[in-house]
């Protein structure tokens, strides 16, 4: 999942949209949900910066998806808060600032994730702010924050806003914890309206899809085939209502997919890519 370039009005105007058809806004703030759920959307768009493939970012086969999803990428820089500090102290912001000046190592360009930014102070709010005017063209600036108002407004104003809601726990106790976040940002995505509440779905989605990477090709199975089931429960109760039932059968395909990866011994991470992909294109045909 990442962010790149742009003017900052169409970033604002497409979102998340921009990273999964491959543009990118400059400066994102991930705020809501959990603390995870922010740190896993800050992971997928770090690595979809610094992915080499064409399309279809990230598609975490390449090499700089790989790194990024070790942890180990020379261009995704992180800014924390120090231990000992209850602040991120300004010149730690400096810092970091002075290192995206330089060109990017490895990649088409860097990210920069601030960890709680809130806790950046007014000082380095400023700091961050000159560049946000300006940015440069090759950096992607991801800023986690449990509440965006706790940033200052002009920095808000220059960023994309990516709220993330709280997990909702529909589709029955049988299913495995990850089926079940998916299939409930599957079904938020669908039912969602405008370019905001569109962008923030594939947020949610991409998020929940993202931690199958960690995933053996069993679990990946396992899940997948609970997925199938609930498609089709799903598909007979819209039939029972008169309800258009097609973006649940495309989700039944999209797991189907799944699980033939997964049985030929496919990287977890380019299934995880071809899930998501699957599922944002039936979601957009149907809904």
């Amino acid at each position: 999942m990442k962010a790149k370039g742009g003017a900052i009005s169409a970033a604002l105007a497409v979102r998340l949209d921009s990273a999964v058809s491959g543009r990118f806004f400059h400066a994102a703030i991930i705020s809501g949900g959990s603390e995870a759920q922010r740190e896993l959307v800050s992971e997928a768009l770090s690595a979809a910066a610094v992915c080499l493939a064409q399309s279809g970012r990230p598609c975490m086969s390449c090499a700089g998806c790989r790194k990024a999803e070790e942890g180990i990428h020379p261009d995704i820089l992180h800014l924390r808060v120090p231990d000992g500090k209850s602040t991120i102290p300004v010149n730690s912001v400096r810092d970091s600032l002075r290192e995206l000046a330089l060109k990017p190592g490895e990649a088409p360009r860097r990210a920069l994730v601030i960890h709680s930014a809130e806790l950046l102070g007014v000082p380095g709010q400023n700091v961050l702010l000159a560049t946000l005017e300006e940015p440069p063209g090759d950096v992607l600036f991801l800023l986690l924050a449990e509440n965006e108002r706790a940033l200052l407004e002009t920095v808000r104003s220059r960023c994309a806003i990516l709220r993330l809601g709280a997990a909702e726990q529909k589709g029955g106790d049988e299913l495995p914890n990850q089926a079940r976040e998916i299939l409930s940002a599957y079904r938020a995505l669908i039912n969602s309206r405008g370019t905001r509440g569109r962008a923030e779905g594939r947020c949610e989605l991409l998020a929940a899809v993202y931690r199958l990477n960690k995933l053996k090709g069993s679990q990946i199975i396992e899940i997948a085939s609970a997925l199938r089931r609930e498609c089709v429960r799903e598909m007979v109760e819209a039939e029972r209502l008169g309800r258009d039932a097609r973006a649940f059968a495309g989700m039944e395909r999209a797991a189907a997919e799944a699980i033939e990866l997964a049985g030929s011994n496919v990287n977890a991470g380019h299934i995880g890519g071809r899930l998501t992909a699957a599922l944002i294109e039936a979601a957009d045909r149907f809904s």
